[in-house]
């Protein structure tokens, strides 16, 4: 009896420690960027992570008193994305071309981290992830 009381408390535990993870980690929008502030910065497309729960874009910025700056851009989850005509191509065909990007920068003061909604690269191609002034989703590519 106590065997199978020690077993059902293990898996149990294990359980709630192996999907406890994925569900703390996640944040509202509100809470981690501020929508108030609509910023551009410019740099290189480096990385492009089409992973849940949320896909990231990395960009090099140049830095004038030292190395370039890796700075990390967050957007919807894929699922999502490709619900709104999105695949992972749009943005990893232009991984190595300078962009601009048009972002809601995280709330934490400092941070390199940010929401990503406009990129718009070398040769005027631009995708829209979410317009200016607008925290739902809304999007469209432009040659």
């Amino acid at each position: 009896m106590f065997t199978k009381f020690a077993a059902v408390s293990g898996f149990a535990l294990c359980a709630s420690l192996c999907f406890s993870g994925p569900s703390s980690a996640h944040h509202s929008f509100h809470g981690a960027f501020d929508e108030s502030k609509e910023l551009k910065i410019s740099g290189t497309l480096t990385k492009v992570n089409w992973v849940n729960p949320h896909a990231f874009f990395e960009v090099e910025v140049p830095n004038r008193s030292g190395p370039p700056t890796m700075w990390r851009f967050e957007n919807f989850p894929p699922a999502m994305l490709r619900n709104l005509g999105f695949n992972r191509t749009v943005m990893t065909e232009q991984i190595g071309k300078k962009v601009t990007v048009d972002y809601n920068p995280a709330r934490k003061e400092g941070s390199t981290f940010a929401y990503g909604r406009v990129f718009t690269f070398e040769g005027g191609k631009q995708v829209v992830f979410t317009p200016k002034g607008a925290a739902a989703a809304g999007s469209e590519v432009r040659q």
